[in-house]
C-alpha cells in the first residue's frame, strides 16, 4: 500500500496558511466595524514614540480648552448659576450590571424630575454597565429628536435584560466556524459577519434598534452639551494600556498632567483612539462596536484587532478599570479649577454590580491543596478587590481640592444571597432580584442623600 506524505503536506499547508494570514490575504480576526483597515500605509506604529507624538503638553492643553468650551455650554443649559456637575460611573457585569444600571438611572431620573441626562456631563465605565447607560442616553436622545419612545422603567429594564448569550454562541457555530464568508458594510468598508456582529445586531434589536449610528453622528450633540459625553474604553492586551473612544479630543487623558517643576513626566498609559487613528476614519466607528469593544468578555466575544504596526488587540475595559473611576478621576483633576469656579460641586454617581471589597465571610484555615492552586487563583479571586483598593486610594489623594460628593448604588442579591450570574443571560428570577435590589435599604438611603444634596445647593 502506498504511503502518503501526510505530515510534510500538513506542514506545507500550515506554512502557506500562516503566510496568507500574516499578510492578510486570509483574515479571520475580528475588527472594529467602521475603522479603515484597507489603507495599510496609514497605519500608526504602536510604539511609545508614536503616543508621545500626539500628547505633548501643548496638544493636551489644546484639547482641554476645547473641553472647557463644552463645559461652559453645559453650564449655560443648567438652571442654577453654580450647578452641580453630575458624573456617572458604571461597573462591568454583563446583563446583570446593564439591567441594574437602567433600573437605578430610571429611579434617579424620576427623583430629579426627568433631568438626569441634562444634569449629567460625562459617563464612563465597563462592559454591561455601559450597555445600560448608553441605552438610557439613547432613549433620551431619541426623545429630544421628537421620536416617540417608551421610557417606562418596566419596558427599559425588560429590553436591556433580554438574552445576548444564545445568539452569540449560535453565531459562533454558524458563522465563525462553518461559514465565515458573509460580509456587511459600514460606510466604504467591508467586514465579516461573525459572532461579534451577531452580538451587536442582537443588542440593537433588543433595545429598539435605536443604536445604529456611528461616532460622527453623536459628535455635534456632545460638542453642544445636548447629551452627556460617553467615554468608551477597552484594554490593549499586549501592554495593558487603555484605549479611550470618544467623539471629543481627549489627549489630556492619555497620561497624568505634566509638571516639570515636580518632575511628573509620566509616559502615556492610555490612548486617545481618534487622535491615534486620525488617518483611518476613526469617527466612522459604529457606537455598537464601541460598546462591544468595551464589553469584550474573553472567549465569549472575540478580541478586536487594531490596524497598527505591529498589530495589537483589545479586550474588555474591566481588565484595567471595571468601574470607570480612573478616567473620571483624571478628568476631575484636569478640570479642577473650572469645577471650583463654576459649580456647586460634583455629584459623582457610581452604579456597581458588586459590593466594595466583597469581604469573604467564609475564610478558612489553609489546607494542603492551597499550596497547589493558590498561586494560580490568587489574582483571579482578588482581581476586582485590588481595583477597589487602588481606586479608593486614588480618590483620597487626587480630588482633595474638589467639592466632590460620591453616591454609590450597589446591586446586592435579595433572595438567599444568590446573585444574578455574570454573563449575557438572565433568568426570570434574576431579573426580579435585580429590580428588587434598587429598593434595597442601603440604596434607598443613597437616593435620599442625593436628593437632599441636590436640594441643599439650590
Amino acid at each position: 500500500m502506498a504511503q502518503y506524505p501526510s505530515i510534510p503536506v500538513a506542514l506545507l499547508i500550515l506554512i502557506v496558511f500562516n503566510f496568507l494570514f500574516r499578510f492578510e490575504y486570509i483574515d479571520i480576526r475580528n475588527k472594529a466595524f467602521g475603522l479603515n483597515y484597507d489603507d495599510k500605509s496609514k497605519r500608526p506604529a504602536y510604539s511609545l514614540a508614536s503616543m508621545l507624538k500626539i500628547c505633548s503638553p501643548a496638544q493636551m492643553q489644546t484639547d482641554s480648552l476645547k473641553m472647557i468650551a463644552i463645559l461652559n455650554k453645559w453650564k449655560a443649559k443648567q438652571a442654577a448659576d453654580k450647578p452641580i456637575l453630575y458624573i456617572l460611573n458604571v461597573s462591568g457585569g454583563g446583563n446583570r450590571s446593564a439591567t441594574f444600571t437602567v433600573n437605578v438611572m430610571s429611579k434617579l431620573d424620576s427623583l430629579l424630575g426627568g433631568e438626569l441626562m441634562k444634569k449629567t456631563f460625562l459617563f464612563s465605565g465597563a462592559s454591561g454597565g455601559m450597555l445600560g447607560a448608553t441605552y438610557y442616553r439613547e432613549l433620551y436622545r431619541q426623545q429630544l429628536k421628537g421620536k416617540k419612545v417608551d421610557r417606562s422603567n418596566v419596558i427599559m429594564a425588560d429590553n436591556i435584560a433580554k438574552d445576548l448569550l444564545n445568539p452569540v454562541f449560535s453565531a459562533y457555530v454558524t458563522r465563525d466556524l462553518v461559514a465565515p464568508a458573509q460580509k456587511f458594510s459600514v460606510g466604504p468598508y467591508r467586514y465579516v459577519k461573525d459572532r461579534a456582529f451577531a452580538f451587536e445586531q442582537q443588542f440593537n434589536a433588543n433595545t429598539g434598534s435605536f443604536l445604529s449610528d456611528r461616532l460622527i453622528d453623536y459628535q455635534a450633540e456632545e460638542t453642544n452639551a445636548i447629551i452627556p459625553i460617553g467615554l468608551f474604553a477597552s484594554t490593549v492586551s499586549q501592554d495593558g494600556r487603555k484605549l479611550m473612544i470618544c467623539t471629543q479630543p481627549i489627549r489630556f487623558l492619555m497620561r497624568p498632567q505634566i509638571d516639570s517643576a515636580t518632575g511628573i513626566l509620566a509616559d502615556p498609559d492610555a490612548i486617545d483612539y481618534a487622535a491615534f487613528f486620525n488617518e483611518l476614519n476613526p469617527y466612522n466607528l459604529r457606537i455598537l462596536t464601541a460598546l462591544r469593544m468595551n464589553a469584550t468578555f474573553p472567549y465569549v466575544l472575540p478580541n478586536v484587532w487594531l490596524p497598527t504596526r505591529p498589530i495589537v488587540d483589545v479586550m474588555d475595559a474591566g481588565l484595567r478599570d471595571n468601574y470607570g473611576q480612573e478616567i473620571t478621576l483624571r478628568f476631575l483633576h484636569v478640570f479642577s479649577d473650572w469645577i471650583k469656579t463654576n459649580t456647586a460641586g460634583v455629584a459623582f454617581i457610581q452604579i456597581r454590580d458588586r459590593k466594595k471589597g466583597e469581604w469573604n465571610e467564609d475564610l478558612t484555615e489553609p489546607s494542603i491543596g492551597d499550596i497547589l492552586y493558590k498561586p494560580v487563583t490568587t489574582l483571579q479571586y482578588n482581581f476586582y478587590k485590588v481595583q477597589d483598593y487602588m481606586q479608593e486610594s486614588m480618590i483620597s489623594y487626587s480630588v482633595r481640592n474638589i467639592p466632590l460628593h460620591r453616591f454609590t448604588f450597589i446591586y446586592q442579591p435579595t433572595e438567599n444571597k444568590k446573585g444574578a450570574a455574570l454573563n449575557f443571560h438572565l433568568t426570570t428570577r434574576e431579573k426580579k432580584d435585580i429590580a428588587k435590589a434598587v429598593e434595597e435599604e442601603n440604596n434607598q438611603a443613597v437616593f435620599k442623600q442625593l436628593l437632599q444634596f441636590q436640594q441643599s445647593t439650590h
